[in-house]
């Protein structure tokens, strides 16, 4: 069971973003805080499959990323990692579902020219993330809670993650 706050806390280009709690089946569990995001235009399964795709490649960037970071003994901080993202279907409607990050949620870089200075370990791993595919994608948009993001947008060749996907 979820329940789902009735007003949306965020709301993007694409979608709306609605606190949610997952109910455990037993009482000795605590709920499950989440962010359940409705698209704004319904949209088919490919889409979604797109949404996943995205998520999957850039948590695997994010750990190579945090592999090479090892080798040049970085402090532990300068990790990367994407919060893992669901897909429900509630009644006849798709929505994405992820774990609630607690903290100040900052915006880091968007999909064309804003960089926050004052986080150059995420600028770094979008360059990272162009360099490793050799040219091929770059992760941007980047936002969340220190070093745990969400929702980037990755740029490709071949602009096959749908949305956002502006080309390299």
């Amino acid at each position: 069971r979820m329940v789902i706050h009735k007003t949306p806390f965020a709301e993007g280009v694409f979608s709306k973003a609605y606190y949610a709690k997952i109910l455990p089946d037993n009482s000795s569990t605590k709920p499950f805080k989440v962010v359940l995001k409705a698209l704004k235009k319904p949209q088919n399964k490919t889409f979604f499959s797109a949404v996943l795709k995205k998520n999957t490649f850039v948590t695997q960037l994010a750990d190579d990323y945090n592999k090479t970071l090892r080798h040049v003994n970085a402090e532990e901080d300068a990790k990367v990692f994407f919060v893992k993202v669901y897909i429900a279907k509630i009644f006849d409607q798709y929505y994405m579902v992820e774990p609630y990050i607690e903290g100040n949620f900052q915006k880091y870089t968007n999909n064309f020219d804003y960089v926050n200075e004052s986080v150059p370990l995420l600028t770094a791993f979008s360059h990272f993330s162009y360099q490793r595919t050799k040219k091929l994608f770059m992760v941007n948009d980047l936002q969340g809670v220190n070093n745990i993001l969400t929702d980037p947008g990755v740029h490709s060749v071949t602009k096959e993650f749908s949305h956002g996907d502006f080309g390299v």
